[in-house]
């Protein structure tokens, strides 16, 4: 008995002894992984910090050459600006640029011969000066320059607005010194660095001859009898430079979010006929009044005297002016969100009511309207999205190819490291294949603090959406098969 106690007491302490021999050696096993998980991570934290310092000597001299190339532009452009003779200081001094628009501002434009001579310096280096500063703050995401652009660009479009005023209203004073067939109205057009003015003076007051048309076709008006039959005229301009909206996108005068402004803004004003001119003591007194239209109704009564028919103030079509308008070459019209507008200067805002008869073809659009106020054509944002395809690929060179196809239009950018260069859609306009551009200055750049297009402008717009609360759902829905 005592012989098997002993044995079976034996076989317990060498059970126990190999059970704890497994746990020893599997403790050691997870001391050794371990030890090597260490080691494992301690390399790829090596190896990470030696990617992320190698990333930032990457981006440092990346950073350093955009720097170098950014520079030796300026330096050309302020060659450039140099061998032109330019009056405009340097955009970023924001005091320099104000002491240069209100000096500007204070100069009499009137010239005795009536030209824009005095006008074109403001337009051929002030717009463009400050647009490429915009341009350069949207590059270098300067947010502060953004800001001053955008002020500056609303100050200069308010003090070009006010000397072509001065100007018409120069016109009109002088209007009995042109010469004119008797039997046919007055008509004046100038164009200067996309700025195009007319003036119809209806001497005649005879509806046969409320048709005209101005700037080589692009602008013809079927007058409403009221005008025809009244001393009136008519100043209308068009301002097509890429700067054109900036004064509207100021402060309380932007457009709804959910729309894009294309194209330039058209200005129409209606004013009286001035009276036969008096002189007394060496001064020669010629009198201006803008019209309120419709008009008022002792005017209405004096049309109807003169006309012997009667005229319904309370109709609508009875003082619709017939409008034909030909946007910029290479301008596309996304017929289905097009939308017209006027500003209204007594709330300050921009209204739809008042066009009807609104039809669109190519890049005509015909209206009614009884608004002469300025006027906008815009479209609905993201006309383009869902994207249909899009491709990048190499053109060697240092150069891709972008090829973009939205619902309705497509387009192909070649991008270089300097520049990009519009393929297609090409055109006799801005957007030619033979110009280059920055990327911000040719696609659509949304800021937080500022907006800016080129192709947006032309109607090509590929702004994407940040969200989908403005995107029609059945344009995104997908097919099951």
């Amino acid at each position: 008995m005592p012989s098997a106690k002993k044995s079976k007491k034996s076989k317990k302490d060498l059970e126990r002894v190999v059970t704890e021999l497994a746990r020893l050696e599997q403790l050691r096993k997870e001391k050794e992984e371990k030890i090597r998980k260490e080691k494992e991570l301690l390399v790829k934290r090596s190896n990470m910090e030696n990617e992320e310092i190698e990333t930032i000597k990457i981006r440092e001299s990346q950073d350093q050459v955009i720097k170098n190339l950014k520079n030796e532009r300026m330096e050309k452009l302020s060659w450039t600006k140099f061998m032109q003779c330019s009056r405009v200081p340097e955009p970023n001094n924001a005091g320099d640029v104000n002491t240069y628009i209100a000096t500007w501002t204070e100069e009499n434009v009137v010239s005795s011969d009536h030209g824009t001579s005095k006008l074109e310096p403001l337009l051929a280096e002030g717009e463009a000066e400050l647009h490429m500063f915009k341009i350069k703050a949207i590059d270098e995401n300067n947010e502060h320059n953004c800001t001053l652009a955008k002020e500056l660009l609303a100050i200069m479009k308010a003090a070009i607005n006010e000397k072509w005023n001065d100007y018409a209203l120069d016109l009109l004073q002088f209007l009995d010194t042109f010469p004119r067939e008797n039997s046919e109205n007055l008509i004046i057009t100038k164009s200067c660095h996309d700025h195009h003015f007319g003036l119809w003076a209806n001497y005649t007051k005879n509806p046969r001859f409320k048709n005209f048309t101005l700037f080589d076709g692009r602008l013809t008006f079927d007058m409403p009898k009221p005008v025809a039959l009244s001393s009136t005229a008519m100043i209308c301009r068009l301002d097509e430079n890429i700067t054109a909206v900036d004064y509207f996108e100021h402060d309380d005068r932007v457009v709804d979010g959910n729309k894009t402004i294309v194209g330039g803004v058209l200005y129409l004003d209606l004013f009286e006929m001035p009276d036969q001119p008096r002189n007394g003591n060496g001064w020669t007194i010629r009198t201006c009044n803008e019209m309120k239209y419709p008009f008022s109704t002792q005017q209405s009564v004096d049309i109807n005297e003169s006309d012997n028919e009667t005229v319904n103030e309370n109709s609508q079509s009875i003082w619709q002016a017939e409008v034909k308008y030909t946007t910029k070459t290479g301008t596309f019209i996304h017929h289905d969100s097009l939308k017209l507008l006027y500003w209204d200067f007594d709330d300050r805002k921009w209204r739809s009511d008042g066009f009807s008869d609104i039809h669109v073809e190519g890049s005509t659009i015909t209206f009614k309207t009884t608004n002469f106020k300025p006027t906008i054509v815009t479209h609905e944002n993201h006309p383009e999205f869902p994207l249909q395809s899009w491709t990048l690929s190499s053109q060697g060179n240092d150069s891709v190819l972008l090829s973009l196809k939205g619902l309705q239009t497509q387009l192909e950018v070649s991008i270089f490291p300097e520049f990009c260069r519009l393929n297609f859609p090409s055109s006799n306009g801005e957007l030619n294949e033979n110009v280059k551009y920055t990327p911000s200055e040719l696609l659509y750049v949304k800021c937080r603090f500022l907006s800016h297009k080129m192709l947006s402008y032309y109607g090509y717009n590929y702004m994407a959406p940040k969200s989908v609360n403005n995107i029609d759902p059945e344009r995104i829905k997908r097919k099951v098969m």
